[in-house]
């Protein structure tokens, strides 16, 4: 048995059974738990693997650990797993790490604390007043972690771990005595003169790495993961499947983007019902577009089906999940062992998966028919025909120089505003790249070097004015072609009229450029000196403002620096439009986006759209001899119109995904 099912498995149960130490005093307690039962929902709901919760953030365990002082009246667990073994289903293990409410209250010397020695207060106060959070470099938390975990691959011998909550709990380092002596060993240095949360982080790695080396040393293919809401590369790198929780189908898209880029079989989890604690059904529409959507990107889709705190998996859950483990299933040949096509690379941060990304360049490219994946620093760009880096960014040397040699050998990149860095090292490099240099404007005060000193100004391009807030950089060419210059308002700010009122534009152009594109060895750069689409236009309040003359902008934009685009760009703004390449064929995944934005109509078919028309480039992908679509009654023949270059079908009726196989 191999571990080859972290690819080919894409629909898991993730069974948060979650019944904590409280369930003790209630007069039902756990007497609906029956394994048996449960296995058989499972298999109704066309599951082959699940999630079981041996220990929440309650510090409740649900079989009876050693080193635990609270114990379940049963071996929950060992009624789970005999009776998975006996239905042929995967089971994986999910573990609370760090975050226990019992351990923490009756060992107060275990828990992370700031700089002030008090225990430090996170994200988990909403949900646990006065909850705990043990630090992993206590030997006393330490040793109690990895004595469970040892009790659990021992005593049951499970397909996988799957731990929680495993990252740091506040932006700092822990400062407890531990850490303090560690990191003075370690360094020299002394703890407290630090900044950030880097050392911590690379803490969780080496912890990591033991609990792989730990699960391993029994059984090889005894797989381990993490789900975590920040990145941490060392412990990327020791698991053998990442997961990561995510609660709309915008926000999933944007994970699995950068999911997929680390080269792991991973996974998403999402509720099926409406919230935590909750055995209210999410509509059919809604599960289905979430589930299609990891699966779409490649990776596994994980809903969380929710018994009661007494132990029964309700009915109607099992019938909602049924239903679109049906659909997956059908489609399942189609989606494992694919290959993404992107067109371009949007740079993230180091600092998560995608999920916290704003609105702005991923908004462009998805709602454009741009493909595109999420990327980090250490990334390989050869695949890429545009690297995008939004105006968030921080760029170091390094990978400014990385940058450059990828454009000098022929990419392409797009760079926005603050992402150029002017000033610093990486600035330079890239100042040289873009073919720009910062223009200084002497008597700004405290405003930096180069920036123009206005709250929103006005990209003149083609004879129109737009608008863009923020602040933006004045720059000079020296290599680099103007194609749009900045026209200001028409006076100074004052009071009287306050950052939300905007001025009109002053008569004259001025001979700012707003942007830019310069040929470096055999590539191109273009550098936009506003932030064009990460403060959009008349964003202040997230509600249905226009934005569409910076998105088009924008669009316009990218398009330009990719050499010959794979889609031509005409599905409507709401449909997401994700490529794999399966062998010599093609699969597209057309996605009704419209669907997942959270509604309260969840009635079916509320959203669907007629004739939606998908173009993919032949110059591209090849003469395309045969497309159809592919549904639980099998291949379905398209026919194909062409115009230039672009090969074109035509949804006639787009529910809620659509599934496109193009052979050339």
């Amino acid at each position: 048995m191999g571990s080859e099912w972290l690819r080919e498995d894409l629909w898991r149960a993730h069974v948060s059974w979650l019944s904590p130490p409280w369930v003790d005093d209630t007069e039902e307690k756990r007497r609906d738990f029956d394994a048996e039962r449960w296995m058989q929902q499972l298999e109704a709901a066309h599951f082959r693997a699940f999630i079981f919760y041996v220990k929440h953030h309650d510090g409740w365990t649900a079989y009876p650990s050693a080193v635990a002082s609270v114990k379940p009246e049963r071996d929950f667990l060992g009624e789970a797993v005999a009776a998975a073994r006996r239905h042929g289903i995967k089971v994986s293990l999910y573990y609370s790490s760090v975050f226990d409410q019992v351990v923490g209250h009756e060992h107060p010397e275990w828990l992370v604390l700031g700089r002030d020695g008090q225990p430090v207060k996170g994200w988990y106060e909403n949900y646990y007043p006065g909850g705990t959070y043990l630090c992993i470099n206590n030997p006393g938390y330490r040793a109690f972690m990895l004595a469970q975990i040892t009790e659990l691959r021992d005593g049951y011998d499970p397909d996988a771990l799957w731990l929680d909550v495993f990252e740091p709990s506040t932006a700092e380092n822990c400062f407890c005595p531990w850490c303090r002596e560690m990191y003075e060993k370690e360094t020299g240095g002394d703890l407290l003169e630090t900044a950030g949360m880097e050392w911590y982080a690379g803490c969780f790695g080496k912890l990591m790495a033991e609990v792989s080396a730990l699960l391993k040393s029994k059984r090889a293919d005894m797989v381990v993961g993490y789900n975590s809401g920040q990145r941490i590369e060392a412990v990327d790198q020791a698991v053998d499947f990442l997961t990561h929780e995510a609660w709309d189908q915008k926000h999933m898209d944007l994970m699995c983007r950068s999911l997929r880029s680390q080269g792991k079989p991973y996974e998403s989890t999402y509720r099926a019902y409406t919230a935590v604690w909750s055995w209210t059904m999410r509509g059919p529409e809604r599960l289905l577009i979430e589930s299609i959507t990891t699966i779409a990107h490649g990776g596994a889709c994980s809903p969380e089906l929710p018994p009661t705190p007494a132990g029964a998996i309700l009915d109607d859950g099992v019938k909602g999940l049924a239903e679109v483990g049906a659909y997956v299933r059908a489609r399942e040949k189609y989606c494992v062992g694919t290959e993404p096509v992107y067109d371009a690379a949007l740079l993230e941060g180091d600092h998560g998966y995608g999920s916290g990304r704003p609105v702005g360049w991923a908004d462009v490219m998805a709602e454009r028919d741009i493909p595109f994946g999420i990327v980090f620093k250490e990334a390989d760009l050869a695949p890429y025909k545009l690297v995008v880096l939004d105006d968030r960014i921080v760029c170091d040397e390094a990978l400014a120089r990385k940058l450059a040699e990828y454009v000098k050998g022929g990419g392409a990149i797009l760079v926005e505003a603050e992402a150029a860095r002017f000033g610093t090292a990486a600035g330079d490099v890239l100042s040289e790249v873009l073919g720009v240099r910062c223009a200084p404007r002497p008597g700004l005060g405290v405003l930096r070097k180069g920036e123009t000193g206005e709250p929103m100004q006005y990209v003149s391009v083609l004879g129109e004015e737009l608008p863009v807030e923020g602040p933006a950089w004045k720059v000079r060419a020296t290599t680099a072609e103007a194609l749009a210059f900045m026209r200001y308002e028409y006076t100074a700010r004052s009071k009287v009229a306050p950052p939300w009122t905007y001025l009109p534009p002053a008569e004259e152009v001025s001979a700012d450029p707003a942007v830019t594109v310069n040929s470096y060895g055999v590539g191109r750069a273009m550098y936009v000196a506003c932030p064009l689409t990460s403060v959009e236009m008349r964003r202040h309040w997230e509600g249905g403002d226009t934005r569409e003359k910076p998105m088009q902008l924008a669009d316009k934009l990218a398009r330009y620096m990719i050499a010959e685009p794979l889609l031509e760009g005409t599905t409507p703004a709401g449909v997401g439009v994700v490529v794999n390449r399966l062998g010599g064929r093609h699969v597209v995944h057309l996605l009704n986006r419209y669907v997942g934005q959270g509604f309260l109509d969840e009635r079916r078919g509320r959203m669907r759209l007629a004739r939606v028309p998908l173009s993919i480039n032949e110059r591209r992908v090849g003469e395309v001899k045969r497309a159809y679509s592919v549904d639980e009654m099998g291949e379905h023949e398209m026919a194909i119109a062409r115009h230039g270059e672009w090969a074109e079908v035509v949804v006639a009726e787009l529910g809620v995904h659509e599934m496109i196989v193009i052979e050339h």
